[in-house]
């Protein structure tokens, strides 16, 4: 038995496509923007983000330090971290007219607060050397 493994540029242009269609299909009003809410249950609000922002998707709802779940999806684990948003979007030259450094201080501030680690990855991980 063999498998295959599929780049994930492939999965990337998979998800893409869907949004594109997604977005083509909706009807919404003139000079509507797209909008999108994602959850990082498993890892993948980051990598969605990638793909709506390629589809044409412009604003993200996310949260500090990823807090929060949905009551629609009872095992979701969190919101995609507003900061992990952010940094990724520095890194690829997409302006977002947030302040990285403001965003970490209020997810610690946050966390303090709860006396509990958020899910974001940012804190834990911290950047790339520039």
């Amino acid at each position: 038995m063999s498998s295959t493994v599929t780049p994930l540029t492939s999965h990337l242009d998979q998800q893409a496509q869907t949004l594109e269609n997604f977005g083509t299909k909706v009807k919404r009003p003139h000079g509507a923007s797209l909008r999108l809410h994602l959850l990082d249950t498993r890892q993948t609000g980051v990598a969605n983000a990638v793909a709506a922002i390629r589809a044409g998707v412009t604003t993200f709802d996310a949260s500090l330090g990823g807090a929060g779940g949905c009551p629609f999806a009872p095992a979701a684990t969190g919101n995609v971290a507003s900061e992990d948003l952010v940094y990724l979007f520095d890194r690829m030259g997409q302006p977002t007219g947030l302040d990285l450094a403001e965003l970490t201080s209020a997810v610690s501030w946050r966390e303090r607060r709860l006396g509990a680690q958020l899910p974001g990855a940012l804190l834990r991980a911290d950047g790339f050397p520039a």
